[in-house]
């Protein structure tokens, strides 16, 4: 049923009941609600996307993701597809992974008129790439950084801190030889925190810096972890993804977890706590972490102000692995 057909069925204007629909003060407060308890009763549901057209915008949110093989973007698009869902926004993803798939990613949003972007991307690219007059909330778990555009936004776990948290865990549980494995950036935040809580107690962080943090890189890299560093009784993966690959070699190879070697990670994905044993890991509430960064692009295009930089609290799930 179209509102042209709901206003003649009720013999009224069609500016009234799009008026009514809307909360308009033009339309008294006992007419409004006669007219939505006859649309609730009718089945008649108002064209968001059509409203939304008439105002110059889509209802369409454009999210770009790195490859949904990681269990952490995976699990955080569920949550933003439910709280998107609940303002009435539907979700257009693009996977990333080099600078040429940017190009693509901005020419499309373009096209497709999108109201906002969630973007799993560093602000360069963001800068280089997307357009600067659509609301952007950067969700790429980077440090910040404030290019003085009042339409981007940065919702990121807090991962500096998390880094101090899991080293301060490990050191307490009487682990003295670490090993850190994950991309190749001395500036990342969650090894810059672990390192300086294990060097503050005057130990050393190893490291074996790789381009991937996937599952099979984990599993590749773990006899390479006991062979360069026998000594290592603590090893911090970049994330679940690659510390549940560890897991599963030291499994097959039947070394001892967490009695030779202690595991963790971060992100804390639900996958696991199903680890062979699950696994020690620590991050942010999805469900906070994809409602904040919702509501900073509705925020945006209200034209409320908003905090440039919102950190999430990540917490620290304790189990077999460490």
């Amino acid at each position: 049923m179209t509102q042209r057909e709901f206003a003649k069925l009720l013999n009224i204007s069609q500016a009234a009941v799009s008026m009514a629909l809307n909360d308009s003060p033009e339309i008294s407060p006992e007419k409004r609600r006669h007219i939505r308890e006859l649309a609730e009763k009718l089945g008649y549901r108002p064209n968001l996307a059509g409203q939304l057209l008439r105002r110059g915008r889509s209802n369409l949110l454009g999210v770009i993701l790195p490859p949904l093989s990681y269990g952490f973007y995976a699990e955080l698009l569920e949550e933003l597809f439910t709280h998107a869902r609940a303002h009435g926004y539907v979700l257009m993803l693009e996977n990333c992974i080099a600078e040429e798939d940017m190009v693509r990613i901005g020419r499309t949003m373009r096209q497709y008129n999108v109201a906002g972007i969630l973007a799993g991307c560093g602000v360069a690219w963001a800068r280089e790439f997307l357009p600067p007059e659509v609301p952007t909330v950067l969700i790429a778990g980077e440090n910040f950084h404030d290019d003085g555009n009042p339409r981007v936004m940065w919702v990121q776990p807090d991962l500096y801190a998390s880094g101090r948290i899991m080293g301060e865990y490990l050191l307490k549980k009487g682990h003295r030889n670490f090993v850190f494995s994950g991309l190749a950036r001395e500036e990342e935040p969650r090894y810059q925190g672990l390192r300086e809580v294990v060097e503050a107690a005057g130990h050393r962080l190893e490291t074996i810096f790789c381009r991937d943090n996937t599952r099979s890189a984990g599993y590749e890299l773990a006899e390479e972890v006991l062979t360069r560093f026998p000594q290592c009784d603590a090893l911090v993966a970049h994330n679940d993804d690659m510390a549940i690959g560890f897991l599963s070699r030291f499994f097959r190879e039947r070394i001892a977890v967490p009695e030779r070697i202690a595991v963790a990670g971060f992100d804390n994905i639900s996958s696991g706590a199903f680890a062979p044993p699950p696994l020690t890991s620590i991050g942010p509430g999805l469900d906070v972490f994809a409602e904040t960064a919702i509501t900073g692009v509705l925020d945006m295009l209200a034209g409320k102000p908003v905090k440039k930089s919102v950190w999430i609290k990540c917490g620290l799930a304790v189990r077999e692995s460490a």
